[in-house]
Parts: C-alpha cells; structure tokens; sequence
C-alpha cells in the first residue's frame, strides 16, 4: 500500500492564500494530507506552541515565500521564519518555494528582515524559484516528488504488525472495520496533534456500537512532557471539536494524557487495545 504523508505549509498568509490553495490541491490530489496555519490565520505566541506540535507530526515541511516578512513575535523573529527556523531544528525534510522577485510591501525594518531570512535559506538550502502559479505548482510538484523519491519518511500506513492487526489508518476505514468483524468499541486512542482530522474516523468507528449508549473510553495523547501550555490550549479547541460527538453518544468518557515514555510510537487510530504508552 501506499503511503499517505503529512505535509505541513509555512507561509504568510493574506498575500499567499491563493498559492496556498494551489499547493494544498496538489497535496489532496495526491492523497496526502495538507497541514498549516488555515487554522490559525492570525497567531499569537500560545497558538505558535501549538503549531510545532502539528510540524513534529508532519513528514515533510514546505515554505513558500514571497514579499512579505509576516506579522512578528516578541523575539523579532516572523511566525513564518520561526516555523522553518522549528522545521529545521528538528530535522524535517524541507521543501522551499522563493518568489523571483517578489514585490516587497513591507517598512525598511520588515523588508531588512525579510531579504535576510530570504538570502539564509538561498545561501544553505537547496530552492526551488518560481514567478507565476503555474511555474509555483509545476516546481512544488517535482520538488515534492523528488524529495519523497530520496527521502521516504514514515508517512500514513496500517500497521503491517500481527500484532496490532486493529490499528487504523485514514483509508477505507469502513473496509476496515467490516473486514476485522468488529464487534463493539471499547477504547479509542488518538495522538492529540491533528485530531480535528479524525472525527469522521471516530464517528465510524462509534457506529459498530449498538446501542449509542454502550461506554466508550477515548484517550488523547500529547507528546508534550510538561508544557501544560499546549496542553490547555488543545482543550480549548478539544470543546469545539468533539462536543458535538458526546451530544450524539452520551457515555463517551475522553482522558487527556500527557506521555512521559513512548514504548511504541504511533499514527493513526488505535482500538480496543493498550497501545504501550506511559503517561500522567
């Protein structure tokens, strides 16, 4: 089968909504999963913390840049710069798009800095250059391929254990489950970042059990340590994400767990099964 990765876009946002969509279609097309800052088109320092938890969790990371530095944080660092800055700390497989010659709106100040994080990435980092849209999709998808070709990552699979036979991935989940004979839905475990993306998979997996009254136990796990911050600030999105479920299934009982220890790592949805985490 193949693999289906995550693919996290960094960019500023109003000036390059439209290349963003462009790079999101070909993602889709792909069967891949685009990630970024749709969620948080106007971030701030708590909402940043969360963001690096959605780039640990992507496969590759893909910077498009343009004429704008992009709204600045209390270190006088861009958001835009901070993420590739994260991306390339924690050693993810960067795919950079640089305008040609972008026209630049920004103060002297912005501009100063812009033209440095610019000349940073041409300087250490091979970059693909683009002038239009339709030169910005031509490269990104052979960039894109090429970097996947050299440097295949863990990507999206179900799990080719025998030992985990009901680890779920994102495709053909009713398949799935019709073809494992489940039974009922005893516990459902989900890695926190992106789990916005896994309701239609929960609402699934929740349809096996009849009644809608049976008791199931959901555990969301943060490879967090003890940064309560990103902690507190996926329970904020947590209320608008899943009420709606536990309106619909009154005896879903959700559990937060910040893991301390990974035993196994996963991705995806684990179910009826301990997944071999220690947490608090």
């Amino acid at each position: 089968m193949n693999k289906r990765y995550q693919v996290f876009i960094s960019s500023t946002f109003k000036d390059l909504e439209k290349e963003r969509i462009l790079l999101t279609q070909v993602l889709l097309k792909k069967g891949y999963f685009p990630a970024g800052m749709e969620w948080f088109p106007s971030i701030d320092e708590e909402q940043f913390e969360y963001i690096k938890q959605v780039i640990d969790d992507s496969d590759y990371y893909v910077l498009i840049l343009g004429g704008s530095y992009g709204s600045i944080a209390s270190d006088g660092k861009s958001y835009t710069e901070k993420e590739y800055d994260y991306a390339v700390e924690t050693g993810k497989k960067i795919i950079s798009m640089i305008q040609k010659d972008p026209k630049i709106t920004e103060d002297n100040e912005k501009k100063i800095k812009l033209l440095q994080f610019r000349q940073r990435i041409l300087d250490k980092r091979l970059a693909s250059l683009w002038s239009d849209q339709e030169e910005l999709v031509t490269n990104f998808t052979t960039s894109l391929e090429r970097t996947i070709e050299k440097f295949p990552m863990q990507g999206w699979l179900r799990c080719n254990s025998d030992t985990c036979e009901e680890r779920l991935g994102f495709v053909d989940i009713n398949s799935k489950i019709a073809s494992l004979e489940i039974k009922a839905i005893r516990t459902i475990h989900i890695m926190a970042s992106g789990t916005s993306s896994y309701i239609p998979i929960v609402k699934s997996l929740l349809k096996v059990n009849r009644p809608k009254s049976k008791t199931v136990n959901i555990f969301i796990y943060f490879r967090l340590g003890s940064n309560m911050q990103r902690i507190d600030y996926f329970k904020n999105q947590f209320d608008q994400w899943w009420n709606n479920l536990k309106t619909e299934y009154p005896k879903l009982n959700f559990h937060f767990v910040c893991v301390r220890d990974f035993k196994i790592s996963f991705r995806g949805v684990i179910i009826n099964q301990e997944v071999g985490l220690l947490g608090t």
